[in-house]
């Protein structure tokens, strides 16, 4: 144990004193090689801390690798998730050594069912463009709430909606507008939440659609507020012919839409003669 204590620091060590190329050895070349072997498999759940891996030394030579943001776990069920790994792993290993330790991830195929205790998993090759530009995203921000990761995994890997993801906060709303800019598309106003099927994590069918509505009266007026699909015709009454005085208003916005169409759909806030004074589309 002590051996085992004095060359894992050695590693370390050694790692802060080369410059930073030579620190980490390739993972892949380490496999190939024979050097390395890698037993990965579920602990059960599909996000997070949800990945067993046991790293063992098979040379007479300590070995310092990692396993990185964006790289893929395969898993050997095809109708299985893989996973994305979104945490960096550092593993130090000393001559012969073997380690335990837990991948933190995310599923990364939602059409797929999520992996049971023991499902195993070998080493991928690293994702490209904007699903490792999110993972590297994501090992720099790990205060993100757990869920909004996941979401934002799967708008990358399987374009689910960017409305899927929840803006809890600030961080999560800097997140939406990342990958936004990624997609160069425009950041939703609204949040979609879906409904979760049997054999799947995840579903495009939306059940509810909730935001926030900005709009300004100028004059004294009664302002309605409807829902209008594609063919423009009211599908809902949001708001009653209501006065309000000149100034800036905010309208919340919680809808229940689990038995609408799918489509687009456009909130238009009317005067009384009216007259448009604001809108917003959202899709379901």
């Amino acid at each position: 144990m002590i051996y085992r204590f004095i060359i894992l620091c050695a590693i370390l060590i050694f790692s802060f004193s080369i410059p930073a190329r030579a620190e980490v050895q390739a993972i892949e070349h380490l496999l190939i090689s024979g050097k390395l072997n890698l037993d990965i498999s579920s602990l059960g759940s599909h996000r997070e801390n949800c990945i067993r891996v046991i790293a063992t030394n098979l040379s007479n030579e300590a070995l310092f690798t990692r396993i990185e943001p964006g790289r893929i776990l395969v898993s050997n069920d095809i109708n299985v998730q893989d996973i994305i790994v979104t945490q960096e792993m550092i593993i130090a290993l000393a001559p012969k050594d073997e380690v335990t330790k837990q991948a933190f991830g995310f599923c990364c195929q939602n059409q797929n069912s999520g992996p049971s205790e023991g499902t195993n998993f070998k080493l991928g090759k690293m994702s490209s463009y904007g699903l490792l530009d999110i993972a590297k995203y994501l090992n720099k921000h790990r205060e993100l709430n757990g869920d909004v990761q996941q979401h934002a995994i799967w708008v990358m890997s399987d374009c689910s909606p960017i409305s899927s993801i929840s803006q809890y906060d600030e961080e999560s709303q800097e997140l939406v507008r990342m990958i936004s800019d990624n997609l160069g598309v425009k950041a939703p106003w609204y949040i979609t939440e879906h409904r979760l099927s049997a054999d799947q994590l995840f579903s495009k069918k939306v059940d509810r659609i909730r935001g926030k509505m900005d709009f300004k009266v100028s004059e004294y007026d009664k302002i309605k507020v409807i829902v209008m699909d594609q063919n423009n015709r009211v599908i809902k009454i949001i708001l009653s012919p209501t006065v309000y005085g000149p100034g800036n208003y905010q309208l919340p916005l919680d809808l229940f839409v689990n038995f609408w169409e799918s489509g687009d759909y456009n909130v238009v806030f009317q005067g009384e003669k009216g007259d448009v004074i604001g809108s917003y589309d959202f899709t379901i």
